[in-house]
């Protein structure tokens, strides 16, 4: 239950985040025009699932923002499209067998994006800004 409720607010706080516009009485179901979502964030201008690239997607005028939540093995959400974290940080491994210690500790592979150098992981961050 308990990883369930997690989800479901971290869902809710990206519909929230994302350019929609909860009062004016916007409706996805029933829209007719093309809107554009931002994979991963704006992973064009930063590197995938960081916050940068959430904010990137924002700036862009994205309509919606895909992310890719999952839970560390001591039940913290962090946004990570692998399994794996060996494609987009320095380290190695399942993100669900890590502690979020642990995942904190990982820098983002930063090759395309050298403004981002020595970036890390974030969770508590992302948690107060959603």
């Amino acid at each position: 239950m308990k990883k369930f409720v997690k989800l479901a607010s971290l869902s809710i706080s990206i519909i929230l985040f994302s350019a929609c516009n909860l009062t004016t009485g916007f409706n996805w179901l029933n829209n007719k025009e093309t809107i554009l979502s931002a994979h991963r964030g704006a992973h064009t201008a930063a590197p995938e699932n960081t916050i940068e690239a959430l904010e990137a997607a924002i700036d862009m005028n994205y309509g919606a923002i895909e992310i890719d939540p999952r839970m560390s093995s001591d039940g913290n959400m962090f946004l990570m499209h692998d399994d794996t974290v060996d494609r987009t940080t320095d380290g190695a491994g399942p993100l669900e067998k890590m502690t979020s210690e642990q995942i904190e500790n990982l820098k983002i592979d930063t090759t395309d994006y050298p403004e981002f150098s020595n970036k890390t992981v974030q969770y508590k961050f992302l948690c107060k800004r959603l």
